[in-house]
This record gives C-alpha cells, structure tokens and sequence, in this order.
C-alpha cells in the first residue's frame, strides 16, 4: 500500500514539473493532476503507464455513462491522460 502511494506521488510530482516547464497555469496543473489520480485509483493496483487503449476507453466510458459526467468533462479527462507530455514521461 504504501509503495502504491509512493508511486503516484513520484508520477504526480514528474507530471507538474514537465506541466510547469510547459507554462500550465496552476489551474490546469491541479485539474489535471486531480484527472490522473482518479484514473489511478480507478485502474490500481496497476501503475497509470501499464494501462493499455482499452482499459482507458472502458475508464472514459465509465466516467460518461457510470458517473453520469458531462461529455465535455470526461474530454478534459482525456486530454490530462492524452497530451504529449504524459506520453513522454513514461517513455
């Protein structure tokens, strides 16, 4: 459990440096780490990297039609998961 913990907070604190070198307001940084920390809790006790294309539509799925959220709300979602600083900072 507690190395779970350790983890995301590692992955959450990489994502806001490579969201601050990016000029993110602050804003964006806490919506889209708060975004990632629900798909981790959503998806645990994998690690966010080792979700594959299906377990993160299933999740998007979930949040629109399980949650109820608003279209544009699961697309901010996606986008936090999506944009290429996510992708490069796993690779």
């Amino acid at each position: 459990m507690e190395e779970a913990k350790a983890v995301k907070g590692k992955l959450l604190d990489v994502l806001t440096q490579e969201m601050r070198l990016r000029n993110y307001s602050d804003k964006t940084i806490k919506t889209y780490k708060s975004c990632i920390r629900l798909f981790a809790e959503y998806i645990k006790p994998k690690h966010p990297r080792d979700a594959d294309n299906n377990e993160v539509r299933n999740y998007l799925l979930f949040l629109l039609t399980g949650k109820k959220w608003a279209a544009s709300t699961v697309n901010q979602v996606f986008n936090a998961h999506f944009t290429p600083f996510f992708c490069n900072t796993f690779s």
